[in-house]
């Protein structure tokens, strides 16, 4: 359940946020972020899904702490 909440707000959240942009009321921001964990978050996110049907995701990335910049 605590998923399919957190979900549901990043689905509000991002709705806001275009609706925003789209008003040119935004402005956004360049920050520092891992694109290895943020991977990680997203397939995490679909975890109980993936298990009901069974399914294996298997990723090959590197471990290293990747740092890059974006918006």
């Amino acid at each position: 359940i605590e998923t399919c909440i957190q979900q549901q707000k990043s689905i509000t959240n991002d709705y806001l946020n275009l609706s925003k942009i789209e008003s040119n009321k935004i402005e956004l921001k360049s920050i520092e972020f891992n694109p290895i964990q943020l991977i990680h978050k997203i397939v995490k996110m679909f975890d109980i899904q993936i298990k009901r049907k069974n399914l294996k995701i298997y990723l090959c990335l590197p471990n290293k702490n990747l740092i890059i910049k974006g918006d």
